[in-house]
């Protein structure tokens, strides 16, 4: 029984990540709030932003009104910015994840915009639409179930699959032109559908160094692709250690103390399962550089995109991970988190 959960829990946290932020188009309507999660507060307390932000459970909110938080929230005492990011969907309501940079802490160094030319084949951009279209169908329908057993996402949904399939194909037919694109174009959107496609590449150490250099990206779409990637090959060079992928994790914690929940929710993941083994350097590098942010990521109310962060922390405490596991089933977060602070 216990291994069963164990599967389920774990298979829980890794589709969490195939949630869809939410189109930022002025105009357009999300569904209502259900969950609003705030993160990255030290000395302000939840109840200043919430007034700050002006926004309730169960309200409506257009994109446009979501644009007007940031700003709202920067002035309070302390902050020197924040971001917002709407989720899709918990029984078809928005989660709505609220980011919070205080002064003196720590920050995401990123890389300048490139200025080149370059851009994806027109075939690989009619793929990516194509799919953009048929994801978003399937998770407005609650059909968000994957396969990465390959180290690459294959829905469950038909119709994304089949057009996943032709990932494949692209990767091993542009892969200098993606990585060309990854690296200098000044087009955020052929960046990020650069590193999407890439992620399909059959040799998977190959496509690493790319990845990871994405992570860096002044754009967040690209490094959320980039780092979603990832988190699959990282669990897959778990599952097939004969192939020796290296997936190095110094990215992913700094990735933590991003303001960005993509950025967070992505490099929990990955770290996931990185720290399966529990490696002792980069268990301290954890605790030294990123201990509060794996809290915050634990208290996030969606099982999916906190489960992550419990597993991390019952590692750093010396919980055995079925124990975790148990312990999250029973409502015990607090436990879990108290654990890791006193180890």
């Amino acid at each position: 029984m216990i291994r069963r959960h164990l599967t389920i829990l774990a298979a829980a946290a890794i589709l969490g990540a195939s949630a869809s932020v939410l189109p930022a188009t002025a105009a357009a309507q999300l569904p209502r709030v259900g969950i609003i999660d705030v993160y990255g507060l030290r000395k302000t307390t939840a109840a200043q932003v919430r007034e700050a932000l002006g926004i309730a459970v169960g309200d409506s909110l257009t994109a446009m009104s979501l644009l007007e938080v940031p700003a709202r929230l920067a002035d309070l005492p302390g902050v020197t910015s924040a971001a917002v990011d709407p989720v899709c969907c918990e029984d078809g309501k928005t989660m709505l994840y609220i980011g919070v940079m205080e002064e003196g802490a720590p920050t995401l160094e990123l890389r300048a915009r490139p200025t080149g030319t370059a851009r994806v084949p027109n075939e690989v951009v009619q793929t990516g639409i194509a799919f953009a279209q048929a994801h978003t169908r399937a998770i407005m329908r609650g059909f968000a179930r994957e396969d990465i057993s390959q180290g690459h996402s294959l829905m469950a949904d038909s119709a994304a699959r089949m057009i996943q399939l032709r990932f494949v194909d692209l990767a091993a037919k542009y892969g200098d032109s993606l990585r060309a694109v990854l690296r200098t174009s000044d087009d955020p959107d052929h960046r990020a559908l650069a590193a999407e496609v890439l992620a399909y590449a059959a040799n998977k150490q190959s496509v690493v160094p790319d990845l990871v250099y994405a992570m860096r990206d002044p754009a967040s779409d690209v490094r959320n692709n980039a780092t979603r990637a990832l988190a699959l090959i990282a669990g897959y060079a778990q599952q097939n250690p004969a192939l020796e992928i290296t997936v190095p994790y110094e990215p992913f914690i700094d990735l933590l103390n991003s303001i960005a929940w993509t950025d967070r929710n992505k490099a929990s993941l990955a770290l996931m399962q990185l720290t399966e083994k529990r490696e002792p350097a980069l268990m301290t590098a954890l605790r030294a550089r990123a201990f509060d942010s794996i809290v915050d990521i634990a208290q996030w109310t969606n099982p999916g995109h906190s489960m992550a962060g419990i597993l991390i922390l019952g590692r750093l405490a010396g919980l055995p991970d079925a124990e975790t596991y148990a312990m999250f089933e029973r409502g015990e977060k607090a436990k879990i988190i108290a654990a890791a602070r006193g180890r």
